[in-house]
C-alpha cells in the first residue's frame, strides 16, 4: 500500500513570513521618523524580545533592510543604521531632483480632476498639522506620512508607473536621510517653509503649468539639499 503523502505544511512559513513583515515595517517606520542616528546599533535581541518573536524574522527583516540601504550588517560584529558622506548625499538628491521634476512637468499635463481634489484633500489635512505644530504639539511623523502621501499623488498624476515606483523609494531613502543625518537642518525648524514649498507645487498643478510644477518641484528638494551643507 502507498503511503499517504504528507500535506506541505503552509501556515508556519506564512507566520515566519508575517513575522518578518511586522518587524521590517517596525524597524523601517523608526528609520524614517528619525528614532535612530546614522550609525547606531541595532539590538537583534532587543527587537525579538518587543516584537515577541525569535531571532530569525529579525535577522531576516535587517537583511532586507540592509539591501535597501537602511542598514549595514557587519560578520561578527552586528548591525548599525546606514551612514552615508555629504557626498553621497549630495549626489543622491542631484538624482532625486532630477526623478521627481521630470514627474511633477508630467504631472502638469496628465494630471484628473480626481487626482486634484486628492491632492487637494491631502494638502488640508497638511496645513491642519502645520496649524497644529503651531500651538506647541510635536507631529513629524504625522507630517513625513502626509507629505509622502501628497508626493505619491503627485507621482501617480504622471501615470509613468515605472519611473513613479523609482521615486516612491527614493522618497523613502530621503526620509532616512534627512531623520537619520547630522547634516540637515532638525524637522520642527522648517514646517512652515517646507508647507509653503508643497503649496506653491500643488497650485502649479492645478493651473497645469508644467514648467512652474517641475520648477516648484526642484525648487522644494534643491532647499532640502541646501540645508545639508548649512
Amino acid at each position: 500500500m502507498t503511503a499517504a503523502v504528507r500535506p506541505i505544511a503552509y501556515r508556519p512559513l506564512r507566520e515566519k513570513e508575517n513575522a518578518a513583515n511586522r518587524v521590517y515595517d517596525g524597524i523601517k517606520g523608526r528609520l524614517l521618523d528619525g528614532e535612530f542616528r546614522a550609525g547606531d546599533r541595532i539590538a537583534i535581541e532587543a527587537i525579538a524580545t518587543e516584537f515577541d518573536v525569535s531571532r530569525f524574522p529579525v535577522m531576516d527583516a535587517v537583511k532586507r533592510l540592509s539591501v535597501e540601504g537602511f542598514v549595514t550588517i557587519v560578520p561578527q560584529v552586528g548591525c548599525r543604521v546606514a551612514s552615508y558622506s555629504e557626498f553621497e548625499a549630495e549626489d543622491f538628491f542631484r538624482v532625486s531632483i532630477a526623478v521627481g521634476s521630470m514627474l511633477a512637468e508630467l504631472a502638469a499635463k496628465r494630471r484628473t480632476s480626481e487626482q486634484l481634489l486628492a491632492l487637494d484633500d491631502v494638502a488640508q489635512e497638511i496645513r491642519s498639522v502645520v496649524r497644529r505644530r503651531a500651538t506647541g504639539h510635536s507631529l513629524p511623523r504625522a507630517y513625513r506620512l502626509l507629505n509622502r502621501q501628497f508626493h505619491l499623488i503627485v507621482h501617480d498624476m504622471a501615470n509613468s508607473r515605472l519611473t513613479a515606483n523609482l521615486a516612491e523609494s527614493m522618497m523613502d531613502r530621503l526620509d532616512f536621510m534627512t531623520n537619520t543625518m547630522s547634516l540637515f537642518l532638525a524637522f520642527p525648524k522648517s514646517l512652515e517653509e517646507r508647507y509653503k514649498e508643497l503649496e506653491h507645487l500643488r497650485r502649479a498643478l492645478v493651473a497645469g503649468n508644467a514648467a512652474e510644477a517641475r520648477q516648484a518641484y526642484e525648487t522644494q528638494l534643491s532647499r532640502t539639499k541646501l540645508r545639508v551643507s548649512r
